[in-house]
């Protein structure tokens, strides 16, 4: 905002603590408000000429429904000619901008809704390279949605359907006993008390193979010691849940402190990355746009996370489903979400698909 007013010569004024913009145009104003769909109790009183909710579809559907219906309860104010309320997103799934723009539609509301698809192809100031990037990085299936503005639907779906396992595209044979000793070995690392989920993998030029699994340990201290114990000598680097900056699972200290102390290195995101740039992060290393597959998994040293994979699929909130035993004599008390989310988390750390924007990373003990 301050960009494009400084921009356009338009004087105004910047209210930090109400989050308004006060534009003037010679004797007259208007007020741009700022404001959060989470907490769209600040709209309550307002009387607005126009709105616009960015990346209406990256929110919880009742969330941006809820928003838009109190915002149009608010479009009050100016001209009616020129009231004008409307939401940008790239398409996930069949979410909020589906129901509105699509679903709902009828002869009765038809003339008073437009829906536009804006490609990214139709871009003209694209990077001459930028497609190509772009393919590369991201996986093939989601291209769709992302250069072509179209509806993906997700519900029922297997959330990594990317990895090939039948035919064998993203298997590996590669074991520990493989290893060089110089090797580094990748774990990413994911906190839950009495399940607690690591994956272990090592990097060889442009491919991943996770090579080992460690499931169902108590706590946190209890997986330190595990690790301590299967991997006397090696090099580690662990990429754990940012979550742990926060949480104690076991004693006074944070679940990051005890790593510390173990005087294992991490990698930390300052926070979550959005669920859906995860995922795509790990499913574009199953295959990319240019059908690479960088990410290949030992099914029979990982049975866990490899059943995990199979089996995980996005709920009718277009969302992983989550706290479903993963059932197997060697993963007791531990989730199909637990192995996931630390690959997620080793993954995106080193190779993410940043769609909307990324956490910010630093290195820490390394």
């Amino acid at each position: 905002m301050h960009e494009a007013l400084q921009q356009h010569g338009i004087k105004y004024e910047y209210h930090g603590s109400y989050r308004r913009f006060k534009l003037f145009f010679g004797r007259k104003h208007t007020i741009i408000h700022i404001l959060s769909a989470t907490n769209i109790r600040d709209a309550l009183g307002l009387n607005l000429a126009f709105f616009g909710i960015d990346e209406a579809d990256t929110m919880n559907t009742e969330v941006a429904l809820e928003s838009w219906r109190k915002l149009s309860g608010a479009l009050r104010a100016g001209n009616p000619a020129y009231q004008q309320k409307v939401a940008v997103s790239t398409p996930e799934g069949f979410g909020f901008m589906h129901q509105h723009w699509v679903d709902s539609l009828n002869d009765d509301n038809r003339s008073m809704r437009r829906l536009i698809r804006g490609k990214t192809l139709d871009n003209p100031f694209l990077p001459p390279n930028y497609l190509d990037d772009l393919r590369a990085t991201y996986p093939a299936h989601y291209l769709n949605a992302y250069l072509n503005g179209e509806f993906v639907n997700m519900a029922g779906r297997a959330v990594y359907d990317h990895y090939s396992f039948e035919d064998g595209a993203n298997l590996t044979n590669l074991t520990l006993g493989d290893l060089d000793p110089t090797e580094r070995l990748l774990i990413g690392v994911d906190f839950n008390v009495e399940g607690m989920s690591a994956v272990i993998a090592v990097q060889r030029g442009q491919e991943v193979h996770v090579v080992d699994e460690l499931l169902g340990a108590f706590n946190t201290q209890a997986l330190i010691d595990q690790i301590k114990e299967e991997y006397t000598g090696k090099q580690l680097l662990v990429f754990p849940d940012p979550a742990g900056n926060q949480r104690k699972s076991s004693t006074t200290n944070t679940d990051h402190g005890l790593i510390r102390q173990a005087a294992m290195p991490m990698r930390l995101m300052s926070s979550h990355p959005r669920v859906r740039d995860r995922v795509n992060s790990v499913n574009a290393m199953f295959k990319n746009g240019n059908g690479d597959r960088r990410l290949l998994v030992n099914k029979q040293t990982c049975p866990g996370l490899h059943k995990s994979l199979m089996t995980q699929v996005w709920d009718s909130n277009d969302k992983p489903k989550k706290n479903v035993p993963i059932g197997l004599p060697s993963t007791k008390n531990t989730y199909i979400d637990g192995p996931l989310d630390a690959l997620g988390y080793m993954i995106y750390t080193n190779w993410p698909v940043r769609g909307f924007g990324a956490s910010n990373i630093k290195l820490v003990g390394v």
